[in-house]
């Protein structure tokens, strides 16, 4: 939270850290079970040349080939 207020300039309203509360961990349960759990997890990514967020962002290493996903 201390993130966004330093990145975006301003803070997470209390109803978008309650969401993240319940959701964040749900997240990083089904990415461990679907084998992801190694995955760079970017959290309320700026979009270049917008105003807009991305809620999340997922990079890392493709399973099988090996190359950046």
């Amino acid at each position: 939270m201390e993130q966004m207020l330093y990145k975006a300039g301003y803070g997470a309203s209390s109803s978008e850290q309650n969401s993240w509360r319940k959701s964040l961990p749900v997240l990083a349960t089904d990415l461990v079970e679907a084998g992801l759990g190694d995955v760079e997890v970017l959290l309320e990514h700026q979009l270049p040349l917008t105003s807009k967020r991305a809620d999340v962002v997922l990079a890392g290493v493709h399973p099988k080939t090996g190359e950046s996903s």
